[in-house]
């Protein structure tokens, strides 16, 4: 009978452990899911300001000014 409890006991603590393995995978994952969406806003974002400024150069090159690419502007830092 004693036998028979410690391998319950040992089963026990086997699928505690599994179990907190598994919690702890799952924030991970949300922690990646929440970082990739982030990226993929900052992406979307950048491809609208570069298609933007491109509507922009062409226009400016027509009238002679000088396109914000070519100034140094429209440059963003973004923190991780």
């Amino acid at each position: 009978m004693s036998l028979v409890v410690t391998d319950s006991d040992g089963e026990q603590n086997e699928m505690r452990q599994l179990q907190d393995k598994l919690v702890s995978t799952m924030k991970v994952v949300t922690t990646l899911t929440a970082q990739l969406t982030e990226l993929k806003e900052q992406m979307t974002e950048q491809r609208k300001r570069r298609q933007r400024m491109g509507f922009v150069d062409v226009q400016a090159g027509a009238s002679g000014a000088v396109p914000p690419s070519a100034a140094g502007g429209n440059h963003q830092i973004y923190k991780t």
